[in-house]
């Protein structure tokens, strides 16, 4: 689904790509992330969803399955976030193809200073049909939020199987930039030069010479005749 835009806009916040942020629970008690519950209802991401009419679609989409129970539920609380004017909620909301008796209510619920309020919600059964939502959330703007994505099965579960396609928040503007890190190598010091040792001269003796007396005789006084 394509929905028009006014201006420069981007995804403020991706439901899909956090769901495993979201805190599950069935009312009894919590649920895990990604995994099939079984009974107990599960949260799982699919990449290529099959809607109600047969479709395969690009984007992805989360299953949510209620509590096997009459009136079961499940429920994702979502961390806190900061509405901005202009923000706006979208998704599409149906049933998995081949679930012919999906009954159920998708809700979007929000927490404010501890007290849980339904913002809207859709009633889908299966009828082949898909339901886009584009909710505008300025009525938040400023406040803080934990935003709450709840199915709710209508009676009995029959098989609720139900999808949320690709659920987003869209803000007005370009996205604020992404931080640079710069690395700093640090200082690699420098060798330490190596010290060539210069032998000191070595001084070679002047050899001494010992000097032997010569012997000269004392002259003879010869008499004379």
């Amino acid at each position: 689904m394509i929905y028009k835009v006014t201006g420069p806009a981007y995804i403020a916040y991706d439901f899909i790509n956090n769901h495993c942020a979201a805190t599950w629970e069935n009312g009894n008690g919590a649920l895990a992330c990604g995994v099939d519950g079984g009974i107990n209802g599960s949260a799982i991401r699919l990449n290529a969803p099959v809607m109600e009419d047969g479709s395969t679609e690009d984007e992805p989409g989360l299953l949510t399955v209620p509590q096997d129970k009459n009136n079961g539920f499940i429920s994702g609380q979502y961390p806190s976030m900061v509405v901005q004017a202009g923000d706006r909620f979208r998704t599409i909301v149906n049933c998995q193809h081949g679930t012919k008796n999906c009954d159920v209510f998708f809700r979007l619920n929000y927490k404010i200073n501890g007290q849980i309020k339904t913002l809207a919600s859709w009633h889908e059964i299966y009828e082949g049909k898909y339901y886009p939502v584009d909710l505008d959330l300025s009525s938040l703007a400023g406040q803080t939020v934990n935003f709450i994505l709840v199915v709710d099965a209508n009676g009995a579960q029959k098989n609720d199987q139900a999808i949320w396609l690709n659920p987003h928040i869209i803000r007005q503007g370009t996205p604020p930039p992404t931080a640079t890190f710069t690395f700093t190598p640090s200082l690699t010091p420098s060798a330490s030069p190596t010290i060539t040792f210069t032998p000191t001269e070595t001084l070679t003796p002047t050899p001494t010479f010992t000097l032997t007396p010569t012997f000269t005789p004392s002259p003879t006084n010869t008499p004379t005749p």
